[in-house]
């Protein structure tokens, strides 16, 4: 399962459209920022000039039993909770991801408007 589909799936719960609008230049800055959250060692937002128009979710949590699982950890306990966060998701017509991970930790920015 990739994050696209989990993100669909929880979109679909919540009576939205799936997104078929994955904007491929947005998931490379969003890996960029990825990477620069784990050389820094901190989960930080980029500044609202770079973001622009755009609304950020930064998150970093711990590799579970499989991907899968991490993936589903993510989309649906951590940022599917959080109100705030779940709105980008649910709310945005554009989104781009990037996720890596290191030394047990996976890591994830997700933009949208």
């Amino acid at each position: 399962m990739t994050v696209m589909n989990l993100i669909n799936e929880l979109r679909h719960i919540n009576g939205k459209e799936p997104l078929i609008n994955w904007n491929q230049v947005l998931n490379d800055h969003c890996l960029s920022h990825t990477l620069a959250m784990i050389n820094s060692g901190e989960v930080d937002h980029a500044h609202k000039d770079y973001l622009q128009d755009y609304g950020e979710i930064v998150w970093r949590c711990n590799f579970m039993n499989t991907w899968d699982e991490t993936f589903r950890y993510l989309i649906f306990e951590l940022i599917g909770k959080s109100e705030e966060h779940k709105k980008i998701l649910l709310e945005s017509q554009e989104l781009g991801y990037g996720i890596m991970s290191d030394q047990g930790k996976i890591y994830i920015t997700i933009r949208g408007k």
